[in-house]
């Protein structure tokens, strides 16, 4: 009788920490999809929504994290941010800006602009709580956050054919439900350590998920033709490769030859896809500075262009 009673009792206090699992689970989507989502309601600053949105949600996230004993009996947990490099630089960040209010040219933006560094900041703090408390939320966000980018590159495809069937005159005009192509392909390339996490980490179909959003994504990222992501891509290729040598030398771990292969072949399968499409499908009636090799794109830098 008494065993059963303990069992009953684990059961009872287990059951709130599966209920915040759920909750965290929620909260965790809403962060991937609310920015993208909010509609801008015709604001004159585009973002301005996107950052109310957050805010409330912080505020919501934060309610959560008050009613979890595990978060308010812990100080480690609460302040396990600020011990971080990423905290500490963002708290001195924050610091900074709050001194240059002393010699602000304009009041109002110098305010705007450290409210939006504060959500941020906030949002960080939030997320790294979450996820010191639900490690597995890690993979639930990497995948919310690679469907998003699946989503993104094939928008980016689809303009691309309107651009090649002439009904748009320049890769200049894609964008998608971005405000232009430049914070389009940001918006690919800040999603990929999604695909990388994914690759290093997961196995099965979630590596092959990996794998299919990385190469859909590479490739927008080339048809794009946006120089600065170009060098970001190299510089992720290369580190990515540094990475996953040095993991095989300390581990002599197969498994890192083989992402090196998998990263590798994405690379070279998204450049003969972008060099056939520009050879081939791009229409050759009205050449600009979008429709040269890679290159000649990057050799651009330091230009008007």
């Amino acid at each position: 009788m008494r065993k059963k009673q303990t069992i009953k009792e684990v059961k009872i206090k287990e059951k709130p920490q599966q209920d915040f699992k759920l909750i965290y689970t929620v909260l965790l989507l809403a962060y991937t999809v609310i920015p993208v989502i909010t509609p801008n309601f015709y604001t004159q600053d585009s973002n301005g929504t996107k950052f109310l949105a957050l805010s409330i949600l912080n505020l919501i996230t934060f309610s959560v994290l008050l009613s979890n004993s595990a978060y308010r009996n812990k100080t480690e947990v609460q302040f396990g941010f600020f011990n971080t490099a990423v905290g500490l630089v963002y708290s001195l960040l924050l610091g900074m800006m709050l001194l240059s209010f002393m010699s602000a040219i304009n009041l109002s933006e110098a305010l705007l602009s450290f409210v939006k560094a504060s959500t941020i900041f906030t949002s960080a703090y939030l997320l790294y709580v979450i996820f010191s408390q639900y490690q597995k939320s890690l993979s639930i966000i990497a995948l919310a956050l690679t469907t998003l980018l699946l989503f993104d590159s094939f928008t980016v495809f689809y303009n691309i054919l309107t651009y090649i069937s002439h009904d748009i005159v320049s890769i200049g005009d894609v964008k998608s439900v971005y405000s232009n192509k430049n914070i389009l392909a940001s918006a690919i390339f800040v999603k990929l350590p999604a695909v990388l996490y994914l690759l290093i980490f997961s196995r099965g179909w979630q590596r092959i998920w990996a794998i299919i959003t990385g190469l859909s994504a590479v490739i927008a990222t080339l048809l794009l033709s946006t120089r600065a992501f170009y060098l970001g891509l190299a510089l992720l290729i290369v580190f990515l490769f540094l990475y996953a040598i040095l993991r095989f030398i300390a581990n002599r771990q197969k498994g890192q030859l083989k992402m090196i292969a998998a990263w590798g072949g994405i690379f070279i399968v998204a450049v003969f896809v972008y060099i056939g499409a520009q050879r081939y499908l791009f229409p050759k009636s009205a050449k600009s500075i979008y429709d040269v090799g890679i290159l000649a794109r990057l050799s651009t830098i330091g230009s008007e262009s």
